[in-house]
């Protein structure tokens, strides 16, 4: 399985929200590693690592959650790294 790591910002109602957690519950289960942090900016940012059918699962999981609106989304691929779980930073 080919994977890749993307990194996102995203913009919207997206702090205060569940955004991180809801994140991380769905990476564990969709299987995706990475990490995710609240911005000072209001904005969220996220790197997330898996197959690209995998990483697509988790997004469309985000933009369908019903606590979250995201307004903006800017993605770039970013390098691999080598880790075994999905974090949320403080």
């Amino acid at each position: 399985m080919d994977k890749s790591r993307r990194n996102y910002l995203f913009d919207g109602r997206v702090q205060g929200v569940g955004f991180r957690f809801t994140a991380k519950m769905f990476a564990d289960t969709i299987g995706l590693t990475g990490w995710i942090m609240n911005c000072y900016d209001g904005k969220v940012e996220m790197e997330i690592q898996g197959s690209e059918e995998q990483i697509d699962r988790m997004i469309e999981k985000l933009l369908n959650s019903k606590s979250i609106r995201i307004t903006d989304m800017k993605m770039n691929q970013v390098e691999m790294v080598k880790e075994d779980k999905f974090l949320i930073r403080y």
